[in-house]
């Protein structure tokens, strides 16, 4: 029983992470277009003189932060309590993850020579696993045992 609602448990958390993916890469997409986001001074840090894809990136991932957790708290956690302070663990552990997938972006760019949108496609998949198991042993507490009147 409890493989089958790991294995239900997580095939939950990808589909409402593979939605909140087609969100964020589809806004992301639109965002790197838009010029006040992609000329912010950030450009004299990074010593580049393009227009920037980071801040865009940021945007759509804090729009989608907010739609997973409400997604994840509605199905893929449904029945499990949340730990004291739930949303703000979730919000704890998806900007240390957006940090992540912000410089891993930046990598694949600057020195994968990848476009921006397909890089941070990428960044965002290979932390998908981390996302996954933080959120089920931080912010939410496995389902109390159910007892048969014991």
């Amino acid at each position: 029983m409890d493989l089958y609602s790991f294995k239900y448990q997580i095939l939950n958390f990808m589909v409402v992470g593979g939605i909140g993916y087609v969100i964020n890469i589809g806004l992301y997409s639109i965002l790197v277009l838009v010029p006040a986001l992609r000329t912010w001074d950030i450009n004299k840090l990074l010593g580049e003189g393009k227009p920037n894809y980071l801040p865009p990136f940021v945007l759509s991932s804090l729009v989608v932060i907010v739609f997973n957790y409400l997604m994840n708290r509605a199905s893929t956690f449904k029945g499990w309590k949340e730990q004291k302070g739930g949303f703000r663990r979730y919000m704890i552990m998806a900007l240390a993850i957006l940090v992540l997938d912000t410089a891993l972006l930046f990598v694949f760019v600057k020195y994968g020579h990848l476009p921006p949108v397909p890089a941070a496609a990428l960044a965002i998949l290979i932390n998908f696993s981390m996302r996954y198991f933080i959120a089920r042993n931080w912010v939410w507490k496995q389902r109390p045992a159910k007892t048969n009147g014991v």
